[in-house]
């Protein structure tokens, strides 16, 4: 996810939420990974429920008007990145 965000930092705004652990663990988790991206704390939060998750991990790209995009349990870095692409290309087009 890391790749991901450097990659396309300016196209795109990487959100991670964590549904398990509480805050404490999760800033644990932050200093140790370094994040370049907010994490969300997500135990007991609409959001869940919300986006329907059901297991771990899951990625979800949504747009801007929240809906989902692409996503799931699993996503490969490959089909992440193809979708970001598309996204970016049908922004593009749309200035244009």
């Amino acid at each position: 996810m890391f790749d991901i965000y450097d990659a396309y930092k300016e196209h795109v705004e990487i959100l991670s939420i964590n549904p398990i652990n509480p805050r404490g663990r999760i800033l644990s988790d932050l200093r140790r990974f370094d994040a370049p991206f907010p994490v969300l704390e997500g135990r007991g939060s609409r959001i869940i429920r919300d986006y329907k998750i059901r297991s771990l991990p899951a990625i979800y790209i949504i747009d801007k008007a929240g809906e989902i995009v692409a996503g799931g349990k699993y996503m490969s870095f490959e089909k992440l990145e193809t979708t970001i692409k598309s996204m970016i290309a049908v922004k593009t087009a749309e200035i244009e």
